[in-house]
């Protein structure tokens, strides 16, 4: 006589999985959520090709940008006295940028322009006349007399 078995009415067998198929899993769910979260979180700042910026003074003045927050922001480097120096891949401070100046270790004021005004004046800023006159209210010395350097005007 022989005997057979059957599943009890109304189960079901399920497959069985194996713990090392539950960690492929989980760690492909986790990795996607990663890569989404970094695509949110880590955003790529985006660049204004050039900038430009005519210094009509007897200075060479440090320029810095930063959005209309005053927060953050990235120094661009030196305007050469009487020339125009172009600054390349200059990321974008938005819709409000903040110029600040400096020379001779001396601060030389702060200017407030619209990205507006910039794109209409294709990426070129005249340094105001200002900044070179506080400067030298405050007594700070001009640098020697020198040419463009390459790269300026």
């Amino acid at each position: 006589m022989g005997v057979t078995t059957r599943p009890a009415p109304g189960r079901h067998r399920r497959p069985i999985i194996g713990a090392g198929a539950r960690a492929v899993g989980a760690a492909i769910v986790a990795f996607v959520a990663l890569v989404a979260i970094t695509n949110i979180v880590f955003q790529d700042p985006t660049f204004v090709d050039r900038v430009s910026f005519v210094n009509q003074s007897s200075y060479d003045i440090r320029i810095d940008v930063t959005g209309g927050d005053g927060q953050g922001g990235m120094p661009l480097g030196v305007a050469t006295q009487r020339c125009t120096t172009e600054f390349r891949l200059v990321i974008d401070q938005g819709s409000v940028w903040r110029i600040r100046f400096h020379a001779q270790g001396t601060e030389g004021g702060e200017v407030t322009v619209s990205r507006t005004d910039l794109e209409r004046a294709d990426w070129t800023f005249q340094i105001p006349d200002a900044v070179a006159a506080d400067l030298t209210s405050r007594g700070t010395p001009p640098p020697p007399v020198q040419g463009c350097a390459p790269g300026t005007t």
